[in-house]
């Protein structure tokens, strides 16, 4: 590399350039919000109780909740990285990064509503599932991440959908016993029983047809940039993902079952995407999470093979999205 490519580099992996990504973000979302036409998100509903996001009259009380929840992803984010090291870097480009694909979606970025409870909680339930690697008699950690899910499902049935996923995290985190089995399937149980026991609800309120998505409240042009910008993030995913797990094989078992887990959360994330993609606007922060883990990833391991082409391309289509999202 030349010395100009060198200072580029060091430049995006700089602090001042993730804060500037984090500042314009929060920026140009405002504005979205402000003095552009942004759609509400939609309402969802979960195994017992439903949620009108609508509701939320204020935008300005939605965009302020949703800043703050996104200015608790980033922060877990890097709590994260800097905990189980799975960047190996102490680079922040990740977190600005994350808020530059956030903010190509305006809709998810200043409506507070699904998305943003799943990826705060889905992170803090990374964490606890990191925190017992080799240690198979945390059952206490094992039941509060699994618990999380089920208090989720009741609102969003989304949550479920990450029950195998975490199972399967175990067996990589190597804990998967019969008696973390018993506290996963007791920590899903329990937020039913609690709420059966105090009278709030019961068996009879649990509707298994709600599995379906309400896209009444987008546009057709809403729809369709948000399903493109989407699959631009689904295609780099998948991309920096393929190419990090080459070179992950090669880490110690603890690295590779730390990264592998986080593959995994992508992948089923993306392929939730597609499946349910009625329910889209639910995984869309999510998505953005895991894509940007594994595009810090990508920079930190391909740092000396201009590395910064793909990210800067990247940075661009995510700008030109955001215009094209808020164009009409």
């Amino acid at each position: 590399m030349t010395t100009g490519e060198l200072n580029i580099t060091r430049i995006l992996r700089s602090r001042g350039i993730a804060w500037l990504m984090i500042v314009v973000s929060v920026i140009s979302a405002w504005m979205a919000c402000r003095h552009f036409n942004v759609s509400p998100l939609p309402s969802t509903r979960g195994l017992i109780f439903s949620i009108s996001w609508s509701d939320l009259d204020d935008s300005c009380l939605s965009s302020l909740l949703n800043m703050a929840g996104n200015a608790a992803i980033v922060f877990i984010m890097w709590l994260i990285n800097r905990t189980f090291n799975i960047i190996r870097s102490v680079s922040w480009f990740f977190l600005g990064f994350f808020m530059i694909i956030q903010m190509s979606v305006p809709a998810t970025m200043v409506n507070f509503g699904d998305g943003t409870i799943l990826c705060i909680l889905m992170l803090c339930v990374m964490m606890l599932i990191y925190s017992i690697y080799m240690e198979p008699w945390q059952t206490k950690r094992i039941f509060l991440a699994f618990f999380i899910l089920g208090s989720g499902a009741l609102m969003q049935y989304a949550y479920m959908a990450y029950v195998p996923v975490l199972l399967a995290g175990c067996a990589q985190m190597r804990v998967l016993t019969f008696r973390t089995i018993l506290a996963a399937l007791v920590g899903i149980v329990t937020p039913t029983w609690i709420l059966w026991g105090f009278g709030i609800a019961d068996l009879g309120d649990f509707d298994l047809s709600i599995i379906m998505g309400n896209f009444a409240s987008f546009s057709r042009h809403d729809f369709v940039v948000m399903a493109s910008t989407v699959g631009v993030t689904l295609i780099a995913g998948l991309i920096f993902g393929v190419t990090n797990l080459i070179k992950v094989y090669s880490y110690n078992a603890r690295s590779r079952a730390l990264n592998g887990l986080m593959a995994l959360l992508s992948m089923a994330t993306g392929a939730l995407c597609i499946v349910d993609f009625a329910n889209l606007p639910t995984y869309i922060p999510l998505l953005n999470c895991c894509v940007a883990f594994q595009t810090g990833i990508f920079f930190r391991i391909n740092g000396q093979r201009r590395a910064y082409l793909p990210v800067l391309i990247l940075i661009i289509v995510y700008s030109m999205l955001y215009s094209w999202n808020i164009s009409l």
